[in-house]
């Protein structure tokens, strides 16, 4: 499916016929989520994320030139309230826009589209911006708390092609940056390609970030790798970073730091189990947990009983990787991760008369199943987090249940997350990093999803965390370290894989999400947010139906 150059798209009524039909079929499903409560995704109905739709279309997503008309009808109709100009220029020297609105202390910083092929954050953008620059009572009020800043497209000739990278070869980035002269263009920097699909090269404009907002390219710092900071050599990164400083000049800090991108469609929502704590403990509500490869599996009736840390009398009593000691029969063994095999350490807890196991994980990455050959094992069992394990052990002694997840068996539309450097010391002295910050912002934008019901919106899941995600060359990295809240929007689906109604939709979730920051921070409401509701965030998974 090829998409038409622009000089056969730019009719000048085409924006405006555009923009009203994706403004109806945001409202019709607006309305399908309301009075249809039961529309989530379950994991039996049809996806791909390689076969597109027979409806897909790149004509519902917007152009450079549909953007830079979007916003110029924006500043007019708004009466000035929303100010644009161009921040930038692409390689191929399309503008870059920013917009702002509102005059309040607080700095909201929103960019989309720095992958060329993950659109649906751009169209949110527009539309968020139009609200904000309407008269409605609630516009003004977030005008009078929130600075907000948007700029829409930021990859404007990836998003022509489109691709997930720009168009930049490595003659064209050694001509901006001659301190480079004589640097091999392969490898160059690791995250620059040299030619894409048989076309022009170029680099991913997502690992081109610093915190370092003085940095330039410094040849003998290349290439580095995934786990590096970037170089500041894209045009479009170095736009970003004057906007960033700009405001973090006029300001202090830039309070918020949102970035809008595109995944695979088909993910999971959440574990496949999940372990329920009882009141009165201080640890009651529900935890996610994992299957594991061996023995029954879990039932959505569960398996209950007191939940019990066990011991073995070694020196390492709770990893059970010997005979359990004094473990009360008919009770749940809470055991920790490490030594010895899975299988072991739910074989000493079935003969010790466990009615089920739980492992705690002993890194901060996401649990795993639990692996493993036992036909003799005749009691579930499952893995939760690390933290999950200390908030359960510190509100011992309890009663639980393990049992099956039905959230799990529907695909997630949006994944988020506020955290991306697995040590942020170890990228120099950043003091004002906030990692509490970065959770409230994303309970907040979670929380108000939830308001959706059993909608497609609600299904929001954790992208990957630290250590497995480890990235902070990212704006959202290295934003972060700056003292910045940040969070990734990771809508499903990318410009190949939807039809217009799944582009409507996802557009609207985002809208929705950056509706719930304007809210929180405008009211002071993110203040009352409890940051570690974050960890309860269903994680996103590889989907039970590919």
């Amino acid at each position: 499916m090829s998409r038409p150059e622009i000089a056969t798209r730019a009719h000048p009524i085409r924006l405006a016929v555009l923009l009203a039909a994706l403004l109806t079929l945001v409202a019709a499903v607006l309305v399908a989520g309301a009075t249809r409560t039961a529309q989530a995704w379950p994991a039996e109905s049809y996806c791909s994320n390689n076969q597109p739709p027979s409806d897909a279309s790149y004509e519902a997503l917007l152009s450079a030139e549909d953007v830079g008309r979007a916003l110029a009808q924006i500043e007019s109709s708004s009466q000035g309230r929303v100010q644009v100009e161009v921040a930038g220029y692409s390689n191929q020297g399309r503008p870059i826009w920013s917009a702002r609105v509102g005059e309040g202390d607080t700095v909201v910083l929103v960019q989309s589209q720095i992958h060329g092929n993950e659109p649906h954050g751009t169209i949110a953008l527009i539309n968020t911006l139009r609200e904000l620059g309407n008269n409605s009572a609630r516009s003004q009020q977030i005008r009078e708390e929130i600075t907000f800043v948007a700029i829409p497209r930021l990859n404007q000739d990836g998003g022509e092609v489109p691709r997930r990278q720009n168009l930049m070869s490595w003659d064209d980035i050694v001509a901006l940056h001659p301190q480079l002269q004589g640097v091999p263009a392969n490898p160059g920097a690791w995250y620059h390609s040299n030619s894409i699909g048989g076309t022009i090269g170029g680099m991913d404009v997502n690992r081109d970030f610093n915190p370092d907002l003085d940095y330039e390219p410094v040849a003998s710092d290349l290439p580095g790798n995934s786990a590096s900071i970037g170089f500041y050599l894209s045009p479009e990164a170095r736009t970003v970073r004057e906007v960033y400083r700009s405001l973090e000049n006029e300001f202090g800090l830039v309070d918020v730091f949102v970035d809008l991108h595109g995944q695979a469609v088909c993910y999971g929502h959440g574990l496949s189990n999940e372990l329920v704590i009882d009141v009165p403990s201080t640890a009651a509500g529900r935890y996610q947990a994992t299957h594991a490869n061996f023995g029954p599996p879990v039932t959505k009736e569960g398996f209950s009983g007191q939940i019990v840390e066990v011991s073995d009398g070694s020196a390492n009593p709770t990893r059970a990787c010997q005979p359990l000691v004094g473990f009360p029969a008919g009770a749940i063994a809470l055991v920790d991760r490490g030594t010895c095999t899975f299988v072991q350490k739910v074989t000493n807890a079935q003969n010790a008369g466990a009615v089920a196991v739980i492992i705690v994980n002993d890194t901060d990455a996401a649990p795993t199943p639990l692996t493993g050959t036992a036909p003799d094992i005749t009691i579930p069992s499952a893995m939760i987090s690390r933290f999950d394990g200390q908030r359960i052990r510190a509100g011992l002694p309890a009663t639980g249940t393990l049992l099956d997840n039905p959230d799990s068996n529907f695909y997630s539309p949006l994944s988020i997350s506020g955290r991306f450097i697995t040590d942020p010391t170890a990228h120099g002295d950043w003091p004002k990093f906030d990692d509490v910050a970065s959770r409230k912002l994303n309970v907040a934008v979670y929380e108000a999803l939830q308001g959706h019901g059993k909608s497609p919106y609600g299904k929001v899941t954790a992208y990957p965390q630290p250590p497995s995600t480890n990235i902070p060359g990212t704006a959202l990295g290295s934003f972060a370290l700056r003292g910045s809240a940040v969070i990734l929007f990771e809508t499903g689906g990318q410009t190949q894989q939807l039809g217009p109604k799944q582009v409507g939709m996802r557009a609207k979730q985002v809208e929705v999400g950056l509706a719930g920051i304007l809210d929180a921070y405008s009211t002071g409401a993110i203040n009352d947010v409890d940051p570690d509701k974050y960890f309860d965030i269903p994680l996103r998974v590889n989907s039970p139906v590919q």
